[in-house]
């Protein structure tokens, strides 16, 4: 064993002054493919979503929850919030829903412009947005964003928007609304992002009932 250690060792030493020049000219004319695939490796790994927004993980953000049912008030109160900021952003599910806050904005004299799948209503100085989830501005700085059935994150098919828009927006407060199943992965998406987290719990006004 000593003998082959020695040998080899040997081999080594005289091949060693040939075999590293040309090694290193290989990696410098392979540089780009390397440099290539490194990138590639980066942008298709899906283990860590948290880091595809950098420009959002440079403010430290506060992720308020308002947990409740519906008819319990939450929505209204992350949108009284919306109000009072200089400038905000609300993300709807529903094209109607985005046209309805739109509608109650510009009632109360705030500037807002509207942008759905369908319509996109431009108004000169607007300082406010109301839009569904998928079309959340991630290139904006907003001083409030509301995202609206924040749960639907678990959808099959649309739970990538609300994924996008929490993990993405620029914002440094960010009211999310929906069901209390949704709490524990918002939760987790705040420790992995490093986001602070603030729960709202609210209880329905009445109970509901069928009509005969």
């Amino acid at each position: 064993h000593a003998e082959f250690e020695s040998t080899t060792n040997a081999i080594l030493t005289k091949v060693a002054p040939y075999v590293a020049p040309a090694l290193a000219e290989y990696i410098a004319d392979r540089h780009e493919d390397f440099e290539r695939y490194r990138q590639l490796a980066t942008h298709t790994d899906l283990t860590k979503p948290h880091e595809w927004y950098p420009r959002a993980r440079l403010d430290k953000r506060k992720i308020i929850f308002h947990a409740g049912p519906t008819n319990s008030g939450k929505t209204y109160e992350a949108l009284q919030r919306l109000k009072r900021a200089e400038k905000g952003m609300y993300l709807a599910p529903l094209r109607l829903l985005a046209a309805e806050t739109y509608e109650n904005l510009t009632a109360e004299g705030i500037y807002t412009e509207l942008l759905t799948g369908q319509e996109h209503r431009k108004v000169p100085f607007s300082t406010h947005r109301s839009s569904t989830v998928e079309l959340a501005s991630l290139e904006e700085d907003f001083d409030v964003v509301v995202i609206d059935e924040i749960q639907m994150l678990c959808d099959e098919f649309r739970g990538f928007a609300w994924t996008r828009a929490l993990l993405g927006v620029r914002c440094k407060e960010v009211h999310v609304c929906g069901g209390a199943e949704a709490i524990d992965i918002v939760k987790k998406i705040c420790r992995l992002s490093g986001d602070d987290f603030e729960l709202h719990r609210y209880e329905r006004f009445s109970d509901l009932k069928v009509l005969d």
